[in-house]
């Protein structure tokens, strides 16, 4: 999928401004290193990949690099110069539903993730986030992905087993049987889900259940196949997530649009549909790698609007996409914010003539002076 949206990028140039390509195997993440050698060897110019995470820990062991390199996939080490990562990072998309959930008004959050190592990664970068902002959480919750009934971490999470605990006390001290139902905390202003398309679909329906209906949820976008599914995701229910743009721009023009290219990669419309995006951005960029040096500079890109750190990674800004009657569409673009370190005791400063749902002192637009309105800072 990634070869392919790099193939279909490369012959929207025209013939004669065509880079000339050279593919390496790179499956065996020991052979990384003499790959690229081999590749510098043979005159390349730029080098794209590894896509295995495992290789990119390999390149970070060379002290220099002497042709510029374009990783598929991002670690944590120091890269060496002229080392970019790139990669669709669940990191990102985290801290950008942390984001949009403050940025509506949002400030006392519950989280509801999977075990395991993804789980403990996207929750943590999501409470990061929101505690940076000055939102609070006030319980996290796991489930068993490889479960069907997830009512137990549902009623911890929504302190329900304290609500029938108070019930029976109060029909034990007062000696007759009461007509009652439980209630859910009422403390908390939405939950940040954690979630696949199959477990979304089961936990939707039994958060309803346990009378949580009306509690805004929230996810990034491993809750949505990428395939326009709407009987099996009605039962997402009422849902708002963060995704790449490529996949819900219905309106999308030209000739790397994703119905234009499903014409000819009937793939794009499949479960790896986010990686042909990737693949078409990870081409464009090698000619825009060096202006992203420069303070405030953006690139729009199929994945998102991507904009580079001092560490040489790229990070992208997402599509905000809602979720109802079983049909995605996006209602705004996520804005570039900086905001300082705040411990989550500390107030928000609040502009008190801005509207409730955005923080100018906050928020700055991609490639924008702080002050400025962003062209597309919220739902529209």
């Amino acid at each position: 999928a990634l070869r392919d949206g790099f193939m279909a990028a490369w012959y929207q140039q025209l013939p004669e401004h065509r880079p000339q390509l050279k593919f390496y195997d790179s499956s065996d993440p020991q052979q990384t290193l003499r790959i690229y050698q081999q590749a510098v060897l043979q005159g390349a110019q730029r080098i794209v990949g590894p896509l295995n995470k495992d290789a990119v820990n390999m390149l970070m062991q060379m002290e220099s690099l002497p042709q510029p390199v374009l990783t598929l996939n991002q670690v944590e080490q120091e890269a060496p110069a002229q080392l970019y990562q790139f990669g669709l990072a669940p990191e990102d998309e985290a801290q950008q539903v942390a984001e949009r959930a403050w940025l509506e008004g949002h400030q006392r959050a519950l989280i509801l993730a999977p075990s395991g190592n993804w789980g403990d990664r996207i929750s943590h970068h999501f409470r990061q986030r929101f505690e940076t902002l000055g939102g609070q959480v006030l319980e996290v919750r796991r489930y068993n992905a490889n479960e069907n009934d997830y009512s137990l971490p549902i009623r911890q999470l929504l302190n329900i087993d304290e609500s029938n605990a108070r019930v029976q006390s109060l029909k034990q001290r007062l000696g007759v049987q009461l007509e009652t139902e439980a209630r859910r905390r009422q403390d908390a202003d939405f939950i940040f889900l954690a979630a696949r398309p199959k477990q979304g679909r089961q936990l939707g329906p039994q958060l309803k259940f346990h009378h949580a209906g009306d509690l805004p949820i929230y996810a990034t976008s491993h809750i949505y196949s990428g395939v326009a599914d709407n009987e099996r995701d009605r039962d997402l229910g009422q849902i708002s997530f963060v995704d790449t743009p490529w996949l819900l721009e219905q309106e999308q023009k030209g000739e790397l649009s994703r119905g234009r290219l499903q014409r000819l990669m009937p793939g794009v419309k499949g479960q790896y549909a986010r990686l042909y995006a990737m693949g078409i951005d990870s081409y464009n960029l090698l000619a825009n790698l060096e202006p992203l040096h420069q303070p405030g500079r953006t690139f729009s890109g199929k994945t998102g609007t991507l904009y580079l750190d001092r560490r040489n990674r790229l990070h992208r800004l997402l599509a905000w996409a809602d979720m109802a009657q079983g049909k995605a569409s996006i209602i705004g673009y996520a804005p570039r914010m900086h905001t300082p370190v705040m411990q989550p005791e500390q107030p928000v400063e609040v502009d008190p003539l801005a509207p409730a749902s955005m923080r100018p002192d906050a928020l700055e637009a991609a490639g924008e002076p702080a002050g400025t309105e962003p062209p597309s800072s919220g739902p529209r």
